[in-house]
């Protein structure tokens, strides 16, 4: 990558990550404005396609001990409650039998989807969830979609002081509803190939990794293929979408009909860290083989070593494609302990990293039909 564009990179996404983009703030306006006139600049057309949503969405909860407040936040989809009872530590894969009845239960943020530990603490007769990050000390903002219990996040720093004592949990979530949109274009001609990732963020956070320097590599890697489309062999189709932490909504928009002539999707989703990965399996099975292949005769060709990893609780708009038959392939950074903290801002994102990407799929995608 040159350095001029590498330049141009930063500075672009400096603007687009100081915005904490939830799919109901202004912010996110703001971001989609960056992203249009950024696409205007470089001659490119483009589609704004317009949906509604309505969601639960996470809020700050309560958890006292005594008379001390301990800063939680609720987790988006749980219930509006408030519950007593003692507080004891509970892994769900080791502690299966375990009697948690009347119980508020705390837990590691990982292994197994908070969602099912929910409906687990449930069958089990607890009457909350407490998680917390093992790795670092600070709070999640998560989502469980519907849980049967309430569930909150708390600091780690925070765990020692509950374990063993009476505490109230109180679950507070806020109804959100907005005007959402996708914004998508093509590059090319031939045969169609989706490249996917979602502009919006968890609320409170920056969300640098996850996910917006992703929808910077996206507009750049968009912008030189652009400059020369007619050496190009396929259309990509370049598809930003919103509210894909909620559900992924944006893209399950997009594909009410599926495509005409679609048969390959890359989603970008967290590339921005350390640890860049190839998820061959996520929460929703196998990703596609025949594209992996692709992609690993392409890296081996550049002497670049990126591993496959399994991620169990793995979600992102490649599922949506997937469920349509389409070849996918997500593309992400495994392990990623920053997702969804406020840890996750522009001060730490991985450049070298990034530029990696960038030049990865550039080349990738220009020669996709010779590979």
């Amino acid at each position: 990558m040159k350095s001029e564009d590498l330049k141009e990179l930063k500075e672009f996404g400096f603007e687009l990550c100081s915005l904490k983009r939830s799919f109901y703030s202004s912010d996110i306006k703001k971001a989609k404005l960056l992203i249009k006139q950024f696409l205007k600049k470089e001659k490119i057309r483009f589609v704004e396609e317009k949906f509604t949503v309505s969601k639960y969405v996470p809020s700050e909860g309560d958890v006292y001990v005594e008379d001390k407040r301990i800063e939680a936040i609720t987790y988006g989809g749980s219930p509006i409650s408030e519950e007593e009872g003692t507080a004891v530590l509970w892994d769900p894969e080791i502690d299966g039998e375990v009697d948690i009845k009347g119980k508020i239960v705390i837990s590691r943020e990982g292994g197994i989807p908070t969602r099912q530990k929910a409906e687990m603490a449930e069958q089990g007769g607890a009457k909350a969830l407490i998680t917390y990050i093992e790795e670092i000390d600070t709070l999640f903002v998560g989502n469980v979609g519907k849980s049967p219990v309430p569930v909150v996040n708390v600091r780690r720093s925070d765990v020692q002081q509950l374990i063993g004592n009476k505490i109230k949990v109180r679950s507070k979530v806020l109804k959100k509803k907005a005007e959402c949109s996708n914004i998508y274009f093509d590059v090319g001609k031939g045969p169609l190939i989706y490249v996917t990732a979602h502009i919006d963020t968890k609320p409170f956070v920056y969300g640098a990794i996850d996910n917006g320097i992703s929808v910077v590599l996206l507009l750049f890697i968009a912008r030189e293929l652009h400059r020369k489309e007619e050496d190009l062999f396929c259309r990509y189709r370049f598809l930003i979408t919103d509210c894909e932490e909620f559900g992924l909504e944006g893209a399950s928009f997009h594909v009410q009909n599926k495509p005409e002539h679609a048969y390959y999707a890359v989603n970008l989703d967290s590339v921005g860290w350390h640890n860049p990965a190839i998820i061959y399996k996520d929460a929703y099975g196998y990703n596609d083989e025949e594209l992996m292949d692709k992609f690993l005769k392409h890296i081996k060709d550049f002497s670049i070593d990126i591993p496959f990893r399994e991620s169990r609780t793995g979600v992102s708009d490649h599922v949506v494609f997937k469920r349509k038959g389409i070849k996918s392939m997500f593309l992400s950074s495994n392990p990623f302990t920053l997702r969804h903290t406020d840890f996750d801002t522009y001060e730490l994102v991985a450049w070298n990293k990034v530029e990696m990407w960038h030049d990865l799929l550039l080349t990738f995608f220009r020669r996709f039909d010779r590979l």
